[in-house]
């Protein structure tokens, strides 16, 4: 057991990316890969939190078998240019969760650019991948909780940043009122200079 611990230090060592931060931008691309088993319940739990932002960002669903080592490591390789990307899962037998600690599929998930999401399972489940995700969901409910406020966050940046940009263009439009005031002292002050010499 003590080995096997040891191993799996070492993988994690081998794996371990530097961490993405949520990318600040409205044209987002977020890849969602479930099991091709169960769009169901991903589409119940996963997007349950995601409504009002379905149509604001391109999700592109990735169904792939979660019993195939291959199959998952290319999916996931294949989501090299997408902002986010999301791996989520139900429940199961402990066994079920193995692929999820295969150095193909960490390798490949290692390898991403985007912010990495995973939801896998219930509390209990912790995979290799949750500890090189940058964000561990605990179920993929969660992974939805998660990404909203993510979402959340990214328009209330917006909102400030508009105020701001009204602020700043009211002080402009007041700065250039107060120095066509000062122009028109100016000249005024020039009359009545000539006016004294007079």
């Amino acid at each position: 057991a003590f080995q096997s611990k040891l191993s799996t230090l070492d993988d994690l060592k081998k794996h371990r990316p530097k961490s993405h931060p949520f990318p600040n931008q409205f044209d987002l691309s977020v890849a969602v890969i479930y099991s091709s088993a169960s769009k169901v319940d991903i589409q119940k739990d996963f997007y349950n939190y995601l409504n009002e932002y379905r149509d604001e960002f391109n999700f592109d669903e990735k169904p792939v078998s979660l019993s195939n080592v291959e199959a998952l490591s290319q999916v996931i390789s294949s989501c090299s240019d997408h902002d986010v990307v999301v791996v989520i899962r139900g429940g199961g037998s402990s066994d079920a969760f193995d692929i999820f600690n295969d150095e193909k599929v960490l390798n490949a998930f290692s390898n991403l650019n985007g912010y990495r999401i995973v939801g896998l399972g219930h509390n209990s489940d912790v995979t290799l991948l949750d500890y090189l995700a940058d964000h561990s969901a605990i179920t993929p409910s969660d992974a939805g909780i998660h990404l909203k406020g993510q979402f959340d966050e990214l328009f209330s940046r917006n909102d400030i940043l508009e105020q701001q940009k009204i602020k700043i263009f009211k002080l402009e439009n007041d700065l250039k009122i107060k120095s066509e005031d000062v122009i028109a002292l100016s000249a005024n002050l020039k009359q009545l200079s000539d006016r004294t010499d007079i």
